[in-house]
């Protein structure tokens, strides 16, 4: 019990750290500019105050974007959800055209199977992984990113399922830290925040699968997770 107790308050601890950093940096923005704004003549430029509101509105929409992860982390640790069959290019779909505005911006090519397994979950939740690994792989790819999706059945009654990328890779020793609590992939290059993988690893530890990552410094990397396989007798 002391254990437990002892483990939840670092989690807390992390937690806590890990929004307080990743709230400041787009509340500061948002408040610099708009003091810019403020002091600014009336004859301000029109292009030059329609960049500054351009910052002031990205750097709004990350923030929600990491209120939007908290209460969806939250969420998961309180909801239990009834697994069902997924229609994964559905779900897939969704994913992408939440990050449609990031696969133009990066000029990504995105290839997908023309079908996909039968696998079971909870839909919007693995909504979330394939947004997750989307958004890493569009981030962290090649320029431009080349990403391919795919899914294979194991031996064990499951479905693999990942995403490739043609980025330089993951050394090895960061690989294993990856779906830590709160660890970020990259201090220096990360441009989201630090819950991404943390969300994914306590959804499919919800739905009874594994998460993980391949990857070979200078060959890109491949993120995947499992979820059990619908039978064919179609129990579940």
């Amino acid at each position: 019990l002391q254990k437990d107790l002892m483990a939840q308050i670092a989690e807390l601890d992390a937690f806590a750290h890990t929004v307080a950093h990743d709230l400041k940096s787009p509340m500061a923005l948002i408040v610099g500019y708009t003091e810019l704004l403020q002091a600014e003549e009336p004859g301000l430029d029109p292009e030059v105050r329609g960049q500054y509101l351009e910052k002031v509105h990205k750097a709004g929409r990350k923030a929600v974007n990491i209120i939007d992860e908290l209460l969806l982390l939250a969420s998961v640790r309180q909801q239990d959800v009834h697994m069902q069959p997924i229609d994964m290019a559905s779900v897939v779909m969704l994913a992408e055209d939440r990050l449609a505005y990031m696969i133009d911006t990066y000029k990504a090519t995105i290839h997908r199977p023309e079908s996909w397994p039968a696998a079971l979950g909870y839909a919007p939740w693995v909504e979330e992984i394939w947004a997750n690994y989307l958004s890493n792989a569009l981030k962290y790819g090649g320029q431009p990113p080349h990403i391919e999706l795919g899914a294979e059945e194991t031996d064990a009654n499951f479905i693999r399922f990942w995403i490739r990328d043609n980025g330089p890779g993951i050394p090895k020793e960061k690989q294993a830290t990856l779906f830590t609590e709160f660890v970020r992939l990259s201090e220096k290059r990360v441009e989201g925040d630090g819950l991404g993988l943390s969300i994914v690893q306590r959804i499919i530890n919800k739905l009874s699968g594994e998460a993980g990552v391949v990857s070979q410094e200078g060959a890109g990397s491949e993120f995947y997770f499992t979820l059990p396989a619908v039978q064919p007798d179609g129990r579940m």
